[in-house]
């Protein structure tokens, strides 16, 4: 019984290193995450958002390449999307502007690992 248990549990963390985010930084501290899927990744199916408030650092970069200072707070999301084609979309709106401030949009970690997997697939394919 215990053997099925621990089988289970290593099913589950492998289902969680196939999490497909993308981590999505310069974000202004009052992001609303549904606007942000809306604005950023319309047209691409998210499957969830979770918006992580940053204070203080070492402030934030506008779109025009103006720092905003350190007293303007910024925030991250992570960004999880249904499978790697939409991922891969998502990826390439690097640089996206959102009221104002030019977005990092990369591979959340261990989700790069998937993309370098799938890529190396479809190169020998």
């Amino acid at each position: 019984h215990q053997h099925q248990h621990q089988h289970r549990s290593q099913q589950r963390s492998a289902h969680l290193r196939e999490r497909l985010q993308a981590h999505v930084s310069n974000l202004p501290s009052d992001v609303d995450g549904d606007e942000l899927t809306r604005e950023v990744f319309s047209g691409l199916c998210t499957t969830d958002v979770a918006v992580i408030q940053r204070k203080g650092g070492s402030g934030s970069v506008s779109a025009s390449g103006d720092r905003l200072g350190s007293r303007t707070h910024s925030a991250y999301a992570f960004v999880e999307f249904r499978d790697l084609e939409t991922f891969q979309l998502a990826l390439q709106r690097d640089g996206a502007v959102f009221h104002g401030r030019c977005l990092h949009i990369s591979p959340a970690r261990g989700s790069a690992r998937a993309l370098v997997a799938a890529t190396a697939t479809s190169a020998t394919a």
